[in-house]
């Protein structure tokens, strides 16, 4: 937007100086030269500001060949130097380097205008972000002779027409990166997840490139996770379905498998609907509703629906704030974690739940008495269907259980963690923020 601002403010400069221009021309005489000298210096200054900017761009040959092709369609010479008079772009080879003398003044800050020997060209300094990046230098090309009364209107209409190269200079360099954007933009609708932008171009197109390529690797890290849980996801569901079929087929022999069959139905449903929550939560956190929740109620509440077997230790803070939560989806974190450490540790052994707060998160820690999980084993506890040697020796579960409990905690801007030590029992802690999520 600033471009092309800069852009028509600088194409009416260039205009209203051409007039004058055009204007002085008419006459001839010093008067008329050098009117044409200051709206030359004007127009210079204008020149730069514009063509400063095509100095980043990281494709040179792009812009050689845009200068090439404008400067034939117009008639015009133009040429771009860096600091040191090596050309970085041109058309026509009768653009001549600047000699030490003239790049020294340029190069202070001055716009040059040299009229003669004929033909006459404009030399202005270009500066972007605060550094002194070059000069321009654009003169009209294939010109007879001198200027005679008619230089001024021959030089209005060159720098005129200079203007309008520079103009389109820079409309080219804010509008390829554009397009390159919506390239990268249509491949990845197509499902080319690989595909990243390239941050170049102005400030804004540059952000805006950064944040898209920000939003695929988020898509290509939750493709990636999905793939891999429907892929383990598919192996246990046909485990699950090869033992039902198989106590069906024994019914036929006569044998009393319904109270099995039950249990592995209620079981199937349980890893179908874990699977789905999973799913529905890693693309799409509007599946939370979130409330004034009493977490240490709620606490309480769940993993005293779950511990059958275990007698449950409470330490609850009782000013504990209310925070906003989804209730159903925090039940289930709770009693995943209860559930769990249940079947770390035998019948009757205590299982401890502490809940308080440092003013910024509550903290919730289900802590069991079993026999620990391994280092090597406790980095992987909350990938999808990994079990420790203790659940193994169970068949209860989905074997989703933490997973799902570390995306609910992690959609409601929490965190969750375990920490345990062989022999002694296991300690699982989430955090939820007092903050709305």
């Amino acid at each position: 937007m600033r471009a092309r601002l800069l852009l028509a403010l600088a194409l009416v400069a260039l205009a209203v100086g051409a007039a004058v221009a055009l204007a002085t021309g008419v006459g001839a005489g010093r008067d008329a030269k050098a009117r044409l000298e200051v709206e030359a210096l004007v127009l210079g200054r204008h020149l730069a500001r514009i063509v400063a900017p095509t100095m980043n761009d990281p494709d040179p040959a792009a812009r050689a060949a845009v200068l090439a092709e404008l400067g034939a369609d117009l008639q015009v010479d133009l040429a771009v130097f860096d600091p040191s008079g090596r050309p970085l772009g041109s058309f026509g080879d009768s653009v001549l380097p600047p000699d030490p003398t003239e790049l020294a003044l340029v190069l202070s800050g001055q716009v040059r205008f040299v009229r003669e020997p004929w033909p006459a060209r404009v030399a202005a300094p270009l500066e972007w972000n605060g550094r002194r990046l070059g000069l321009v230098v654009g003169q009209l090309a294939r010109m007879p002779g001198p200027p005679s009364t008619s230089a001024g209107l021959l030089l209005g209409a060159g720098l005129l027409v200079l203007g309008l190269v520079a103009g389109v200079l820079v409309a080219f360099r804010a509008v390829a990166p554009i397009g390159r954007l919506n390239e990268s933009l249509d491949l990845a609708a197509d499902g080319d997840l690989a595909q990243r932008a390239l941050a170049i171009g102005p400030t804004e197109v540059r952000r805006l490139a950064e944040r898209m390529n920000m939003v695929m690797d988020r898509l290509t890290s939750a493709a990636t996770g999905d793939r891999e849980l429907l892929a383990i996801a598919g192996g246990e569901l046909r485990s699950a379905l090869s033992r039902v079929r198989e106590d069906v087929a024994a019914l036929a022999d006569g044998a009393n498998n319904f109270n099995r069959i039950e249990a592995e139905l209620i079981e199937l449903d349980a890893l179908i609907e874990d699977l789905l929550t999973t799913s529905r939560l890693g693309l799409d956190t509007l599946a939370i509703r979130c409330r004034r929740t009493r977490l240490g109620v709620l606490v309480r509440e769940a993993a005293a629906s779950v511990a059958a077997h275990n007698p449950l230790s409470f330490d609850v803070d009782p000013q504990l704030p209310e925070v906003d939560v989804d209730a159903r989806l925090f039940q289930k974190v709770v009693k995943i974690l209860v559930i769990n450490a249940a079947q770390s540790c035998d019948p009757g052994t205590a299982i401890g739940v502490r809940v308080d707060h440092d003013g910024h998160f509550i903290r919730v820690t289900v802590a069991d008495g079993g026999g620990g999980i391994e280092p090597r084993e406790l980095e992987r506890i909350f990938e999808p269907f990994v079990r420790g040697k203790a659940a193994k020796k169970r068949v209860e579960g989905s074997g989703l259980g933490l997973t799902l409990a570390r995306r609910i905690v992690e959609a409601h801007r929490g965190t969750i963690g375990a920490t345990s030590e062989v022999g002694v029992g296991t300690s699982v802690t989430f955090t939820v923020p007092i903050t709305t999520p």
